[in-house]
């Protein structure tokens, strides 16, 4: 947990001391929120019950609330964003240099054709998609003289994952075009067989002149931006130099995905506004809630390498930029939901 997120959960834990202590100083009671009627008295501390549907930016949800004295209203509920799909692509690089990459990938895109039978985009489309939920665990405090306005503090318990992005099933014969180059590559690199039989038959090699064209053409892969850092491996040598291409290069299993992370614990600092839905109805009302969720600094997008865009990479362009941007902008989540309750008891 890192201290971003230490500091929050501290500013939470003083929001509820503070409200809590303000709440049960006051003198003059009002009606809790299961009713707009009702005295709220000792033993009535979770003996009532709410129920509530929410939609907002947290998703869509469900909460269960019941008030604990005139002032608190403890609350507990689960939301989760619905699946929607946003489009993305990636333009297909041979080589570190962008201005050769195009005469360059035109004549590997015909060597791998012939040789594989599969034909190569000049671009990738990737698909992302949001697929965080969270329980939350809420304290409604109404620290004035109406039963309208409440303020909240709490917290979010959930996934880790925020979103993830992923390659459609028809890009999949591109990428495998470009794992199988890039297998070719590797042995012409180390002077390999393309082709090893064992001891009974001879290794096939590739003539050296196509050997040759291949290695100094380089490797091929999406070119997503540039690194901002230089990189080394665990031996300390020197991977990429900062301001090398970061080439995302398909995975074992031909396919190239990325994912959003953030901490799995989100504090939540907040307030509202509700009241009846219906006139002369106590059963059924309406809030509006607006806050921030915390979620410990920018979200960390890991692609399938381990590399995190967010930290390691600059310069990325197209809209995978603008959602990066987007990412590393919400240090805190806005929440803006709004919550349709049911008094049931």
């Amino acid at each position: 947990m890192n201290r971003l997120t230490v500091k929050a959960i501290s500013l939470v834990t003083l929001a509820c001391a503070f409200f809590a202590q303000t709440a049960f100083a006051q003198t003059n009671s009002f009606a809790s929120s299961y009713s707009q009627t009702k005295q709220f008295t000792a033993g009535d501390a979770f003996r009532h019950l709410d129920i509530s549907a929410t939609v907002g930016s947290t998703g869509l949800g469900i909460d269960i609330a019941t008030p604990i004295s005139n002032m608190l209203q403890l609350r507990g509920g689960f939301a989760f964003m619905p699946s929607w799909h946003y489009n993305m692509s990636f333009g297909v690089q041979v080589g570190n240099d962008p201005e050769t990459s195009k005469s360059k990938f035109e004549k590997m895109r015909s060597f791998l054709e012939q040789m594989t039978g599969y034909e190569v985009d000049d671009c990738i489309d990737m698909i992302g998609r949001p697929t965080f939920y969270n329980f939350k665990l809420m304290l409604d405090i109404f620290p004035f003289n109406n039963k309208h306005w409440h303020f909240t503090a709490g917290a979010y318990f959930g996934s880790t994952e925020v979103a993830d992005a992923y390659n459609p099933a028809y890009e999949m014969q591109s990428l495998l075009a470009v794992k199988t180059y890039n297998t070719i590559y590797e042995k012409c690199e180390n002077y390999d067989p393309i082709m090893d039989f064992g001891e009974k038959y001879s290794p096939i090699y590739l003539p050296g002149d196509i050997s040759e064209k291949i290695y100094d053409t380089g490797r091929m892969g999406m070119h997503v931006g540039d690194y901002k850092e230089d990189v080394y491996d665990e031996s300390g040598n020197l991977l990429h130099k900062a301001g090398d291409p970061y080439m995302m290069e398909p995975d074992k299993d031909g396919m190239v995905h990325a994912t959003m992370k953030s901490n799995a614990v989100k504090p939540y600092l907040g307030f509202g506004y509700g009241g009846r839905l219906v006139k002369d109805n106590d059963r059924i009302n309406i809030s509006f809630d607006a806050g921030a969720m915390f979620w410990g600094g920018s979200p960390d997008i890991y692609t399938h390498d381990g590399t995190n865009l967010t930290k390691d990479v600059e310069h990325i362009s197209g809209k995978v930029g603008d959602y990066v941007d987007i990412a590393k902008s919400f240090k805190v989540y806005p929440v803006l939901n709004l919550r349709i309750t049911y008094n049931l008891f």
